[in-house]
């Protein structure tokens, strides 16, 4: 005899909103109290011509009467459902994956075959957030064994595109974030590229930063590119810098990361996965990781870095790329600038001649590591070549043509660079020497000031970390597209200054 699962007819009311995920209906709480459901439980919604969906529930007493359904338009569309139509409501069981979800749950390993199915199901929106909250706190609560990450990594990269370049040398670089201005892609991509080697690099936008790479390049041209033009582009010139988000690599990758956003979780395994996923879906095939190291740094101990840098090289190994992890400084900003306009006027600057303070310096030993690996540099000579590279005028060559092939004006230069209309300068109140600027405090107050939706909103530093101030000197300049926003950064000083003075006393006893 066959068993009918319980059932309730209902009339369609279309509502006009799109979720961009798992696909939603919403119900009288009467109606799911009839039908044995939940918040957030799962129904089957059977359509006239027996199609039928899973969608998740939330409940509602002002959208929608009893015996009456709200619709979002993506179910509308695959369904053909139509306003006042009648179809069937009747519950459905969660997704597979949340048993292998709850096993994580549980600090049990799971197995390659239950990580592609959460992977999957991360795809095809059959997660809810609150499923897919638990797996990221899972995660970062239990952590992953390198073989976890490991099909992880492997679940992502097949989740998504991938491209195939014509050169055999695909090189990359990625630093795993937490200091202000450190962009050091936009002067490592066209040395390398200058000296013959593919870097097809995409890039992240701002989460909580002060500016990412792509919302800085976006300064000097557009950045949204499809795949086949960063494939062409790359062939033809050597090298991109683009946004990642526009393009449907490493997909699931891109999903998790907007869940782990609000939770302010960053599990260490995912991260791994993520950022090698990204990697290897453009074919990289030498790769440096930029780990830096300091106290408002992601990695705050010595330890920690080296334990992250050694599963970065095992997963690569694992991947057939060559990698090898660099820890770097991280007690303060990476260059002076900090905001999208002001960074990319650095950048220019740097590639002009017209300076070289440590954001050439790093981005100098960053291009020399991948120099040496692909052996377009002898062993100890990589950054001696890099800089010759920028000091001879070839990387501000092929950041131009990088620049003019993504649609920008190749006959940019640093002076051309438009910068806020308001702009206020912070002194020091008493002399000293820098012993610490805070990278959290910095990107705060350049995002208070308008970063980096406002592209021309940030700072620039005067002092850095050693420099001797005396009390008057300009420590830092706040940039600001209007007044309103200027003075709430300035407001914002006063409780929560990123400059630290050293001082000479440390301590008083008596």
């Amino acid at each position: 005899m066959e068993v009918k699962i319980y059932s309730i007819p209902v009339k369609v009311k279309l509502l006009d909103l799109t979720t961009g995920g798992p696909l939603v209906i919403v119900m009288h709480p009467n109606d799911m109290k009839e039908l044995g459901i939940n918040i957030e439980d799962r129904v089957k919604v059977c359509g006239a011509n027996n199609d039928d969906i899973t969608a998740i529930v939330n409940e509602t007493t002002r959208l929608v009467k009893e015996d009456e359904v709200g619709v979002s338009l993506e179910l509308a569309e695959k369904l053909n459902l139509k306003e006042g139509q009648e179809i069937f409501l009747e519950p459905s069981s969660p997704p597979e994956s949340m048993l292998y979800i709850k096993k994580k749950m549980n600090d049990q390993v799971l197995e390659k075959s239950e990580i592609y199915k959460i992977v999957n199901d991360i795809i095809e929106n059959n997660l809810s957030q609150i499923e897919l909250a638990a797996f990221v706190t899972a995660m970062y609560i239990n952590d992953l064994n390198m073989d976890e990450v490991e099909y992880m990594t492997r679940a992502i990269i097949d989740s998504g595109e991938k491209i195939k370049f014509e050169k055999p040398l695909i090189v990359d670089k990625h630093c795993i974030g937490g200091v202000a201005g450190n962009r050091t892609t936009m002067l490592v991509v066209p040395i390398l590229a200058a000296n013959g080697l593919c870097m097809p690099k995409t890039s992240s936008r701002s989460i909580t930063s002060a500016a990412g790479t792509a919302d800085t390049m976006e300064v000097l041209c557009p950045v949204d590119l499809p795949l086949e033009k960063i494939k062409s582009i790359t062939n033809k010139i050597g090298a991109v810098i683009t946004w990642g988000g526009a393009v449907s690599l490493a997909p699931a990758d891109d999903i998790i990361i907007k869940v782990e956003h609000p939770l302010r979780a960053d599990p260490r395994g995912q991260v791994i996965a993520s950022v090698m996923a990204k990697k290897a879906s453009v074919g990289s095939n030498h790769l440096i990781i930029d780990i830096p190291m300091g106290p408002d740094t992601k990695v705050k101990t010595l330890k920690n870095a080296k334990a992250l840098a050694d599963d970065f090289v095992e997963i690569g190994k694992r991947l057939g790329i060559k990698t090898e992890a660099l820890i770097t400084k991280g007690d303060q900003p990476i260059g002076r600038a900090v905001g999208p306009a002001l960074e990319a006027r650095a950048v220019l600057r740097t590639l002009e001649g017209e300076i070289f303070d440590d954001l050439g310096e790093k981005s100098c030993e960053l291009a020399g590591v991948l120099l040496e690996m692909t052996g377009k540099a002898e062993k100890g000579n990589g950054f001696d070549l890099a800089k010759k590279t920028i000091e001879n005028g070839l990387a501000l060559k092929k950041m131009r043509e990088i620049i003019k092939m993504q649609g920008g004006k190749s006959t940019v230069t640093s002076k051309s660079i438009k910068l806020a209309e308001y702009k206020k300068n912070v002194l020091s109140k008493r002399e000293g020497y820098i012993e610490q600027i805070s990278n959290k405090k910095t990107n705060l107050l350049a995002r208070i000031a308008g970063s980096p939706k406002d592209k021309k909103a940030g700072l620039y530093f005067h002092k850095v970390v050693g420099e001797k101030v005396h009390k008057g000197d300009i420590l830092f300049e706040v940039h600001a597209e209007n007044k309103q926003k200027l003075e709430s950064a300035i407001s914002y000083l006063e409780k929560r200054h990123p400059v630290v003075l050293k001082k000479i006393i440390i301590q008083s006893v008596e």
